[in-house]
Formats: structure tokens, C-alpha cells, sequence
């Protein structure tokens, strides 16, 4: 999503010393951005991660829903999977590791743009799997916090596949089922496309 930003005209008096802010990365740096920013980490991880996945069909033209699985006692991962096109591994690297870098800043046809849906998952764990499947390989990812207590990843495994598309899913505890259940019917019932899932989602999304 494109943001509007209006040149600023600043008048200076003088040759004064001037310095620019800087953000230094740190643990503490990574863990604001991380969690601290979101007011419900649950609705903020179906939010961003379903987004990703909404706007991967979108640019891919695919109509199909994407596929979301809610936490049970059956099966307690929380995943969000798409059928786009996946993400090129020379780009991977630098979007799940780079807050603020986007793919989406000139494109209107996209929502996010901030560069933060995709580390979400660290709002609520440590540790995430991401299966990128781009180019007839599937990539696998894990993505956790180091022993400085900063965001990594690391590439586990590389496999052949006829598929395409992205998969981002971690384990929930028994305690968080119910949180998730609630944010996912809450959050997914506005998508224009209703996605797939192993719960029944409240279908008032605005389309006309």
C-alpha cells in the first residue's frame, strides 16, 4: 500500500550542527517492535499473517481462499497458508529480518506496507516455521529469537514441489485455543474472501 508523504519545505537559520535520529538494534529495540506495539497480539497475528496471505492471491490473481487452521486438541497449530507465488529466497532473507522493509510500498492493489505483519508471530512465541515453496523447491524456514535475545532465521531444509505459495504456522497452548479461535472468527469474518478453515467463521464482510 502506497503512504501519501507531503515534502516538507524546512527553513534553517544559520549553520547550526543538526544530527538525525538513529534506532540502534537491540533486544530491547526488537522486542517493542515485536509484541510491545500490539494492544491484542492475537488479532494481530491472524490480521497480519492473513493479510500476507490475502495479498500473495491477490497479486498472483488466484480466487481461491486461503487456508487457516485454528488451534484444537486435535491438532494445536495455528498456520496460515497461501497458493501464490511464494517469495523469491534472494528476497526471503531480507523481509523477515529487515522491520520497516516492505514489498508493498508502491502498490495500491496490497494492504501492508510497514513491514512488520510478517515477524508477528513473535508477538506471541520465540520460534516459527515458514514453508516457501517458490520455483519447483519448498524452503523451509525457522525463524527465533537467538541467545541475544534478537530475531533469526535460519534455512532447514530445501525439497522438490509442484506447489507454490507460503505457510507460516507454530504451536499454541492449550491455555490460547480459545484466543485464537475468538481473534480468527473476529478478524477473518470482514475478508472480501472468506478463508478456508477447520472452524466456522461469521461471514459479515462487506461486499456489495
Amino acid at each position: 500500500m502506497q503512504l501519501t508523504q507531503e515534502p516538507k519545505k524546512v527553513i534553517r537559520s544559520g549553520q547550526f550542527q543538526e544530527s538525525k535520529f538513529k534506532i540502534e538494534a537491540s533486544s530491547k529495540a526488537f522486542q517493542i517492535l515485536s509484541s510491545k506495539l500490539y494492544s491484542d497480539e492475537y488479532r494481530a497475528i491472524v490480521r497480519e499473517l492473513c493479510t500476507n496471505a490475502s495479498d500473495a492471491h491477490a497479486v498472483a490473481g488466484i480466487q481461491d481462499p486461503i487456508v487457516v487452521n485454528c488451534p484444537t486438541h486435535m491438532n494445536s497449530t495455528f498456520s496460515v497458508e497461501d497458493f501464490g507465488s511464494g517469495i523469491d529466497p534472494s528476497e526471503f532473507e531480507k523481509i523477515y529480518t529487515t522491520y520497516f522493509y516492505s514489498t508493498k510500498t508502491s502498490s495500491n492493489t496490497e494492504v501492508g506496507c510497514f513491514g512488520r505483519g510478517s515477524k508477528s508471530p513473535f508477538a506471541y512465541t520465540q520460534q516459527f516455521t515458514v514453508e516457501n515453496s517458490f520455483g519447483g523447491i519448498k524452503y523451509t524456514y525457522t525463524c527465533f529469537i537467538n541467545e541475544n535475545g534478537e530475531p533469526s532465521v535460519t534455512l532447514l531444509t530445501q525439497s522438490p514441489t509442484d506447489k507454490s505459495g507460503v505457510k507460516v504456522s507454530f504451536p499454541v497452548k492449550r491455555e490460547d485455543f480459545y484466543k485464537f479461535q475468538n481473534a480468527i472468527d473476529n478478524v477473518l469474518q470482514w475478508f472480501d474472501i472468506t478463508p478456508k478453515c477447520n472452524i466456522t467463521i461469521t461471514n459479515n464482510s462487506f461486499t456489495g
